[in-house]
């Protein structure tokens, strides 16, 4: 990790962020591709290192959402800049020795496990439910751990294998999330995406986009951006929900 501006931060107030940018390390794979999800791996390893510092936190989740949907990258980047934060970006693997990124201490993740965590970082950008972030109330009425029925939920969808830690993060680290990454531009951008790849040529990512679609719709998360989205953004999810275009059909 690499910080020149303050020492610890804590999980932000309403107060106005400082102006002063502090750089850190925001993983990125080779521009020549990798299809190992290093730069994931590499961003989730160092953000169980950094829960004391949400910017550090912010940093990791946002590079683990840009390895998976590299479009991300210019609208969150805007969003760590308003945060105070200046990514350094480090491109992997072909710049893991000179930032002391020891490759075999990585532990890997399989591709399922990668999309089930990045699924956990969207339902926490939209703070899906509220319970997640109350850091004393982690269980329905029914004594279900809300969590572990979400992580659950996201392994059925992308056929993910049981080894994955049952919770990615702890509660501090989702706040974080929610109150910095969880903006409503961003969301917006989110939402766009998911809508867009309901019938993503790849079954898995177009499973998961599914999933967080219809977590989103029930949840009501996605009616304050309803007006923003395009026709035929709109048009895709009705489809995929009514089989049908017609927007009347839709029931928010």
């Amino acid at each position: 990790m690499r910080n020149t501006g303050s020492n610890k931060s804590t999980v932000p107030s309403s107060r106005a962020f400082e102006t002063r940018l502090s750089d850190y390390d925001f993983y990125i794979p080779d521009v020549t591709g990798d299809n190992t999800g290093l730069a994931f791996c590499v961003a989730y390893n160092a953000l169980e290192r950094s829960r004391d510092d949400y910017k550090e936190s912010c940093t990791h989740v946002a590079s683990m959402l840009c390895s998976v949907v590299p479009e991300f990258r210019n609208s969150i980047e805007k969003k760590l800049n308003g945060l105070g934060i200046r990514p350094h970006f480090v491109s992997l693997p072909s710049q893991a020795c000179e930032n002391n990124i020891v490759l075999s201490n990585i532990p890997e993740l399989d591709r399922s496990s990668i999309l089930v965590i990045f699924g956990y970082c969207i339902l926490c950008l939209f703070k899906v439910d509220n319970e997640l972030f109350n850091l004393h109330l982690f269980t329905d009425w029914m004594g279900r751990n809300l969590r572990i029925e979400r992580i659950n939920e996201l392994r059925e969808t992308v056929g993910c294998p049981n080894h994955l830690p049952s919770l990615p993060f702890e509660g501090s680290t989702e706040s974080s999330i929610a109150n910095t990454l969880g903006t409503h531009s961003f969301r917006g951008f989110v939402i766009n995406f998911l809508f867009n790849s309901l019938y993503h040529p790849d079954p898995l990512i177009g499973s998961l986009c599914q999933y967080l679609s219809d977590v989103l719709c029930r949840s009501s998360r996605v009616k304050p951006h309803f007006f923003e989205l395009n026709f035929g953004t709109i048009s895709k999810f009705v489809t995929f929900l009514f089989g049908s275009n017609d927007i009347s059909d839709c029931i928010w």
